[in-house]
């Protein structure tokens, strides 16, 4: 996990008991830089990363109340 913690763009991480064991979220300008910072994740791990691209973006905004 720390070679993919390494690089800015990744923005959630988990780990999980599966045979897809490492999740996590990035973002980049556009896919060409996603593509270079998983063929770097791969090169670096020897792990092969999948692609999986979002096909909508979710946004849910949260705002909480910070009383004194």
């Amino acid at each position: 996990m720390a070679e993919v913690n390494r690089h800015d763009g990744v923005t959630h991480n988990y780990l999980r008991e599966n045979e897809f064991n490492i999740w996590f979220t990035m973002i980049a300008p556009d896919m060409d830089a996603v593509e270079a910072v998983l063929g770097e994740i791969t090169e670096k791990t020897g792990i092969k990363v999948l692609n999986l691209p979002a096909s909508k973006m979710f946004k849910i905004k949260v705002d909480f109340r910070m009383d004194d």
